[in-house]
């Protein structure tokens, strides 16, 4: 790759981030529209859950399917693509007028922006060394966490401003810049158009993604899949689920902390999480330069973490709580590790499905176990009520804390059986005769 090449993938890579902004600011941002939704299209808070969660079924189930387009369409047209619907779901947001138009705008934007992070992962392998994917991927993931930030306090001074259907609508214009900024800017290949070598990889490319049935053999009859999506899987049902369903309940209810106060807690392992991604990138990349070691570091600090919980389940202090929630949030950078470990044990023709793959087992991980906490959760339920709420004991918070506990175990027995790539690709060479 030539000097102006080598400076032309960071074009590529930031305007593919600035997409993947895009896609964690729709994740978060539905808190700030709860009240006006409410008030204006008299939204319940069921249905505002189901508003909500459709987001992360529809993002965990595009995963794959995201892998198999861009390893056979392309990461331009897919992302592009992928943007405008995301844009054009946010206008029809902005115009909703009942639940069914909010739910089928929502879920335009989650097909939307489902995509842009495989897309933006395969980018990193097809621009960069094998070496540098672990902490590109994770710089993604730093930048991509600005959209967290902007769907907070940012947003919900520019809805207080000039209302939250002028609000979706600049987002839908902003989108739309985006997509076009992607159409313009994005290759799908690190050669120069035109060149030999492009189109003899064109050339094989048509060839070994000609059957999408022989990409998903490959990597699903690949036993070397199965251990970083197990990892992810359940690592991140442990952790999804302490963020997303029960830790706020659990500071009020158990610790007796405000609702404000124990968002924080929330926070602080956010901001381990955003801080961990690059960190472990690095570490993987460019020190170690091994993949299984991090990972088994990184879900053991996890797994220690659980113990604690378990161990002083009720006597924890306000600075043993901030610790081990931020180091909650730094130990689960590693999936990005699971998602690397995926990509190499795979040819590279089949990355994208790989991630994809990988990454579907986070999200499939957290669908599982939330339902069956919140189940277990509500067997506990002794019919106390504070305020309609519901408040549950001590014992039924310990329950679910011992099911992560043994989730974070399960996690840390996979990171184990995982094969060592380090850092470079450990697959056998595909050939026509796969076909």
């Amino acid at each position: 790759m030539n000097k102006r090449m080598k400076r032309y993938r960071w074009v590529c890579f930031f305007i593919i981030c600035s997409a993947f902004i895009l896609t964690n600011f729709h994740r978060y941002s539905m808190a700030v529209l709860y009240d006006c939704f409410s008030a204006d299209l008299s939204l319940k808070a069921a249905g505002f859950g189901l508003l909500t969660s459709v987001y992360f079924y529809i993002y965990g189930l595009m995963q794959v399917p995201t892998g198999i387009l861009v390893d056979i369409r392309g990461i331009r047209p897919v992302i592009v693509t992928s943007l405008i619907i995301a844009a054009a779901g946010t206008f029809f947001m902005s115009a909703a007028q009942s639940f069914t138009g909010l739910f089928i705008s929502r879920t335009m934007i989650s097909l939307g922006v489902a995509t842009i992070w495989i897309s933006a992962l395969k980018t990193v392998a097809v621009w960069f060394e094998a070496g540098e994917f672990a902490f590109l991927s994770g710089l993604g993931g730093l930048i991509g966490n600005l959209g967290m930030i902007l769907a907070g306090i940012p947003f919900s001074l520019l809805v207080s401003t000039v209302g939250w259907r002028q609000s979706l609508w600049l987002i839908g214009i902003i989108t739309m810049f985006v997509a076009a900024g992607c159409f313009v800017l994005i290759r799908d290949k690190a050669d120069p158009p035109g060149s030999q070598s492009t189109a003899l990889s064109l050339k094989g490319e048509r060839v070994l993604t000609k059957s999408i049935k022989l990409g998903l053999k490959k990597v699903l009859g690949n036993k070397n899949s199965w251990f970083p999506f197990a990892a992810a899987f359940f690592s991140f049902a442990a952790y999804g689920s302490l963020l997303g369903m029960w830790v706020i309940p659990f500071l009020t209810q158990v610790y007796g902390f405000g609702l404000n106060f124990a968002a924080g807690f929330s926070s602080v392992s956010a901001l381990g999480f955003t801080i961990g991604l690059p960190l472990a990138g690095f570490f993987t990349d460019k020190v170690f330069k091994v993949r299984r070691a991090p990972l088994l570091f990184l879900l053991s600090l996890s797994l220690i973490m659980w113990i604690t919980v378990i161990c002083k389940f009720q006597t924890m202090s306000q600075g043993l709580l901030y610790v081990v929630f931020f180091i909650f949030g730094l130990t689960n950078s590693n999936v990005l590790i699971a998602l690397t470990i995926g990509k190499e044990v795979n040819p590279p023709e089949y990355a994208g499905i790989a991630i994809g793959f990988v990454n579907s087992g986070s999200f499939l991980g957290v669908a599982a176990a939330q339902p069956v906490m919140g189940y277990l959760l509500d067997l506990s339920w002794r019919g106390e009520l504070l305020n309609g709420v519901k408040v549950f004991p001590a014992d039924g918070y310990y329950l679910i804390a011992r099911i992560s506990c043994l989730l974070a175990l399960a996690a840390l027995v996979s990171a184990f059986l995982a094969r060592e790539t380090n850092c470079k690709n450990v697959s056998k060479p595909s050939t026509s005769l796969d076909a």
